[in-house]
């Protein structure tokens, strides 16, 4: 998969906009051992791993606060355990963490049909940026906006809004993929389509009472939003050329 896939000139035909964690990489793992260690520097229990992820979704600030006080701790302990917290993850953030299978497939079939990429998640901006470095396709993604920018934390729409005011694909050629119910909830509100990613950390149930336009059974399925996208591509161009042959 290419560092730094080539785009054509012409406009994109769709555009996908990716949550992160439990969409695009599997880091269950490594946001586990950090919580932990974060935790077990304190002296407070150690939790599951089930435990842990449940609390991922909304930001580190949330994800930490969630778990101190899972492991019995007070709130005053929690700047604490965030400091601690972050100091590890910078430094482990990708030991385990990897792409989904069927990821850099569709990403690199997205790339060769012109539609536009860009990450939207909740995780800070640098951890994102150098999670997908690291796995070499940060330059895949024409936008990676965290959950620190100045829009703020999904499911506000700001964030989303945003990418779509910069991008050059209107809303109903864009498509949300994400894992959550946030993230469909993000989507509903900046009017575009939601895909429910189910090999991430949230269900099916959870993803459709949240909106989800579609849900996803794996990452090949992206392949059919691709073509629904392109679908009203050229619904739109019809229009458009019926406009100009009635001028």
């Amino acid at each position: 998969m290419s560092d730094q896939p080539g785009r054509g000139a012409a406009e994109p035909r769709a555009h996908l906009i990716w949550d992160l964690d439990g969409t695009l990489v599997d880091s269950r793992q490594d946001l586990a051992a950090s919580v932990n260690w974060s935790l077990a520097a304190r002296g407070f229990q150690r939790l599951s791993l089930d435990t842990v992820v449940s609390f991922v979704g909304d930001g580190t600030e949330a994800l930490v606060g969630r778990a101190v006080r899972a492991a019995g701790g007070p709130s005053s302990a929690v700047p604490v355990v965030l400091g601690a917290f972050e100091r590890h993850y910078g430094r482990h953030l990708l030991d385990a963490t990897h792409f989904y299978a069927g990821i850099p497939e569709i990403l690199d079939l997205a790339v060769g049909l012109n539609v536009e990429l860009s990450v939207l998640t909740n995780k800070k901006a640098s951890y994102s940026e150098a999670i997908l470095a690291g796995l070499g396709y940060a330059g895949g993604f024409g936008r990676i906006l965290g959950g620190d920018s100045p829009w703020g934390l999904k499911p506000s729409p700001a964030g989303l809004r945003s990418i779509l005011i910069e991008s050059a694909v209107p809303p109903d050629r864009t498509c949300m993929i994400g894992d959550s119910v946030v993230d469909m909830e993000t989507a509903r509100a900046a009017g575009v389509q939601g895909a429910g990613a189910l090999w991430g950390f949230g269900s099916e149930r959870a993803l459709r009472d949240a909106g989800a336009s579609r849900v996803l059974q794996a990452p090949s399925e992206v392949a059919q939003v691709l073509e629904s996208l392109s679908s009203a591509t050229a619904r739109t161009s019809s229009i458009s050329e019926a406009k100009v042959n009635s001028i």
